[in-house]
């Protein structure tokens, strides 16, 4: 009756990306980061998804999904929500001045999706499709998508940038 049995429990890491390749479902691949401020807080799921009907990434959507969502949203939605309405500044946010003429093929779609929001019909949007009731929209986003990047919009806004960047080159 004294023996001592040491149970080890893995988790996947806090605040680093992580890639998948979808098999058998709508989305080719998955970006995804558990993120947390600090360790004793539950860490929040935000995922990129590339949706890509034939498998060919030059005809593809990239969705959004954060903690607190209904549905997948797409993705320069909170770009436009975030006050970004321009598509070049957008794209910025993603690639250098080196890459962009390059990579704009994969975007195409997803800005087209985007195209008819404004800043006040994107907060609308992203709001009806949130779980939970909010009076405040950016404490909810600083809660749920990316928190352990503070409140910074700008630094959220590249972080989703290098994520999309992640799903083209994989």
């Amino acid at each position: 009756g004294s023996e001592k049995t040491i149970i080890s429990q893995e988790r996947m890491c806090d605040n680093k990306i992580f890639l998948f390749k979808m098999i058998q479902t709508k989305y080719s691949h998955i970006c995804e980061i558990r993120s947390t401020n600090s360790i004793i807080e539950i860490p929040q799921l935000t995922q990129i998804k590339l949706l890509s009907k034939d498998g060919i990434k030059s005809n593809c959507n990239f969705m959004l999904r954060f903690s607190h969502l209904k549905e997948d949203i797409p993705i320069f939605l909170i770009y436009k929500a975030f006050g970004i309405d321009n598509d070049y500044d957008i794209i910025s946010y993603i690639f250098t001045e080196e890459e962009i003429e390059n990579n704009i093929p994969f975007l195409i779609h997803s800005l087209e999706e985007a195209s008819n929001y404004d800043t006040i019909l994107a907060t609308k949007y992203i709001t009806n499709t949130l779980t939970i009731k909010t009076k405040n929209f950016d404490e909810t986003i600083f809660k749920n998508l990316l928190p352990h990047l503070g409140k910074s919009k700008i630094k959220r806004l590249f972080f989703m940038g290098y994520m999309i960047k992640q799903l083209i080159y994989s």
